[in-house]
C-alpha cells in the first residue's frame, strides 16, 4: 500500500513539472533599432518570441491586446502601454508553431522630448505567460 502511494504521488508531480513547464522553451528578445534617441517616438524596436517548445503552442487573451511594454528612468515609469492602449474587449488567441516566430512592432505615438539619461524599456507578453526582457537606450 505504502509502495502505491509513493508511485501515485511520484506521478502526480511529474504531471505537475509538465505543466509548469509548458512554455519554458520560449525564448523572447527585444530589439532596439539605435540605442540613442532624442523622443519617445524615436524609439525603433521589436519584441520577438521564438516557439522552441517541440510543438505548437497557444496564448488565450481576454483582449485585443496581447503584448505590452513600459520605458521607465530608474523607479520612475515614463510611459506604460496598458495605460495608453485601446484594447477590444474580445478574447483573441496567439499561436506559434514549433520553430516559428513572432515579432511584435513597438510603436510609441508620441513626440514627447526626454530628459537626458538612461532608460530601460521592458516588454512582455500580456498575461504572465513569459518573463520580461529589457533593453537599455540613452538620451543626450
Amino acid at each position: 500500500m505504502k509502495k502505491l502511494l509513493i508511485g501515485v504521488l511520484l506521478i502526480l508531480m511529474s504531471g505537475c513539472d509538465l505543466l509548469s513547464d509548458s512554455h519554458s522553451e520560449l525564448s523572447t528578445s527585444l530589439e532596439l533599432q539605435n540605442e540613442t534617441i532624442e523622443r519617445l517616438r524615436d524609439i525603433e524596436a521589436s519584441f520577438e518570441i521564438l516557439n522552441n517548445t517541440g510543438k505548437k503552442i497557444s496564448f488565450e487573451f481576454p483582449s485585443s491586446c496581447q503584448f505590452g511594454f513600459v520605458i521607465s528612468k530608474g523607479e520612475e515609469v515614463i510611459f506604460d502601454s496598458s495605460q495608453e492602449q485601446a484594447c477590444l474587449t474580445v478574447v483573441t488567441s496567439l499561436d506559434i508553431k514549433n520553430g516559428s516566430r513572432k515579432v511584435f512592432e513597438i510603436d510609441i505615438p508620441f513626440q514627447d522630448e526626454l530628459e537626458p539619461g538612461t532608460y530601460e524599456i521592458s516588454a512582455f507578453l500580456l498575461e504572465g505567460y513569459a518573463d520580461p526582457v529589457s533593453k537599455t537606450f540613452t538620451v543626450d
